[in-house]
């Protein structure tokens, strides 16, 4: 496997660098600077599964180099700050937002039984069904 290559790669695809990817597999910029430069040539398995968990590396992309290099259900564009982001939000709370996309995705053009983003349905100036 060439890993300067791959590390490229992941920097390009994800817009970040060496320090980004040090931090979100909790390695060296050192560490990172070997594999770059290619003094280490077989990166520790640790390593490897943090860009696959941490990074969202696509394992197929990663060891076969099918498919896209980052691995992100229902969106073909992520950056490390969207990472970051999701990281910081509970389990809880991106079942919650799931379910109301879900739902807004559902809802039929104009109808009213649907509650908006603000969680409340449009139901006439009265407030009443």
């Amino acid at each position: 496997m060439n890993w300067p290559r791959i590390l490229k790669e992941i920097k390009t695809s994800l817009s970040i660098c060496s320090v980004d990817i040090a931090r979100a597999t909790d390695t060296s910029t050192s560490y990172i600077t070997e594999i770059e430069k290619g003094k280490s040539k077989n990166p520790k398995t640790e390593f490897i599964q943090s860009l696959i968990t941490e990074l969202h590396v696509n394992p197929y992309w990663l060891f076969k180099g099918v498919g896209d290099v980052i691995e992100v259900k229902g969106s073909s564009l992520v950056t490390y700050d969207d990472l970051l982001l999701l990281k910081s939000v509970s389990a809880y709370d991106l079942i919650i937002l799931a379910k109301e996309a879900a739902l807004l995705k559902s809802a039929p053009p104009g109808n009213q039984n649907y509650p908006d983003q603000h969680g409340s349905t449009d139901q006439g100036s009265s407030g009443r069904l």
